[in-house]
């Protein structure tokens, strides 16, 4: 369904805003004409255009800074399975998913809350380590509790991926943001770049040809010839 990436109504802001071929809150029309083209309001636009317009909206922060709830989600976490050993000391760790619970997420400014049936348990911004998304499952990763699966089965995945990534933008500002993931990198955490190192000029010695680069055979048997010319013409009798 296109409202699992425009999953905000770009005329009016709305979540949880198409049914059918209307918007639920205001009443635009859609028309899907192609597989990258989208019709609302009579307005005709790639879907990547469409989707600009939900990312230009501001996250709706409400009471005690929440921004947004979602339905059933299935959570998972990362279970060591097999180790193995190859030849060479070649080693590798198997890891698979290991089902924790039926939760609901909500997301707030300075944190992911998990609400399950016996507890809760929260992602505070200041421990979360990455983001990003696979299919419709958000992958979290938390310094104390490792690696999360969220697998949302009524919202939209990309959803929460744009939401939780422009949580941590407002949240780390004024500093930024560079990358998500593997790991949440920090402006100021990148090297600034030095200056560029002095050209190292290869060393020739008088009469040898520079290692690493091959004679072609045309030179190599015109080398041959010279040779055998000149000795030739050379000779005393």
């Amino acid at each position: 369904m296109i409202s699992k990436l425009i999953y905000r109504c770009p005329a009016c802001s709305g979540f949880d805003w198409l049914q059918g071929d209307r918007c639920v809150h205001c009443g635009a029309s859609v028309r899907e004409e192609h597989q990258s083209l989208l019709t609302i309001n009579s307005r005709r636009a790639t879907i990547a255009y469409w989707y600009d317009r939900v990312l230009a909206f501001d996250l709706p922060v409400g009471k005690n800074g929440l921004i947004f709830e979602s339905g059933n989600v299935k959570l998972h976490k990362e279970k060591f399975r097999q180790r193995y050993a190859g030849p060479g000391g070649v080693a590798a760790i198997l890891y698979s998913r290991e089902f924790v619970d039926r939760v609901s997420a909500a997301l707030f400014r300075d944190r992911i809350e998990l609400a399950g049936k016996k507890r809760v348990l929260t992602i505070p911004f200041t421990t979360l380590l990455s983001v990003t998304i696979e299919s419709n499952v958000i992958i979290v990763v938390d310094r104390m509790l490792g690696p999360l699966f969220l697998e949302f089965l009524q919202d939209s995945g990309k959803k929460w991926e744009d939401g939780i990534r422009r949580a941590l933008v407002d949240y780390k500002k004024p500093a930024e943001i560079v990358e998500f993931f593997p790991r949440i990198i920090l402006g100021k955490e990148l090297k600034k770049p030095g200056p560029d190192p002095p050209t190292r000029r290869p060393l020739y010695s008088p009469g040898r040809k520079p290692e690493g680069v091959p004679s072609h055979p045309v030179y190599l048997m015109a080398r041959r010839l010279v040779r055998a010319v000149v000795s030739t013409g050379l000779q005393i009798d």
